[in-house]
Parts: C-alpha cells; structure tokens; sequence
C-alpha cells in the first residue's frame, strides 16, 4: 500500500495553521494516501473518512512490521512491479469497506 513511499513534511514542526501551510502540506503529500508530519506523526487522505481511517490502521501497522522486521537484520523488499500488482488486487473499494466493517465490529465490542 505504501509501495513508493511516505513523503516528509518537514518544513515545520508547529501546527499547520494558516492557509500557506496547509497548501504546503497538500502539495507534499501530492498524489500519496499518506504522508510524516515532522514532530506530529502522520497525516492520511482518502476518498471517504472510512478509507482514510482504515488507511492510518494500516500505515500504523506496517510501521510496527517494519520495525520487527529490523530487528532480524537485513530486509528483503518485494520487486515493486510484484508489489504494485499485489496492491491493486488487495487494496480496492470493496476491501477498504470490509476492512472499515471489521474495524467496526471490532470497537463495537469493545463497547465504543
């Protein structure tokens, strides 16, 4: 899902709170679902809040499996064309509204 990479915003670590700043942001996260907020964590974007929720679930994940993962030395990436296939058959529509029911379901139990 994050095959080409998180952009950085690291022209500020304060709050983007004036227009020029959040213009600055829209243009570094560009065409990407997700992006680094220098000092702030992450900022994620989608089609719908369900998308891009489901999106910040998975980005908090990866990053927990890439931290494991380095722990046991050397990672050995997936060629991105392989990558780029597997995205497009996993990550559509249809499983971002089944991952957002899961996630649902889930909180729901938990009485949220």
């Amino acid at each position: 899902m994050f095959i080409e990479g998180l952009p950085r915003f690291t022209q500020t670590s304060d709050l983007i709170v004036t227009p020029e700043l959040g213009r600055a942001v829209a243009e570094c996260l560009g065409p990407h679902n997700a992006m680094l907020l220098k000092n702030h964590g992450i900022v994620v974007a989608g089609p719908s809040v369900e998308e891009a929720c489901v999106t910040a679930v998975l980005l908090e994940k990866a990053a927990q499996m890439l931290l494991l993962a380095k722990q046991f030395g050397e990672i050995e990436w997936t060629d991105t064309a392989e990558a780029l296939e597997k995205k497009n058959r996993i990550y559509h529509e249809a499983s971002f509204q089944g991952m957002w029911d899961y996630f649902s379901r889930k909180l729901a139990r938990q009485g949220y």
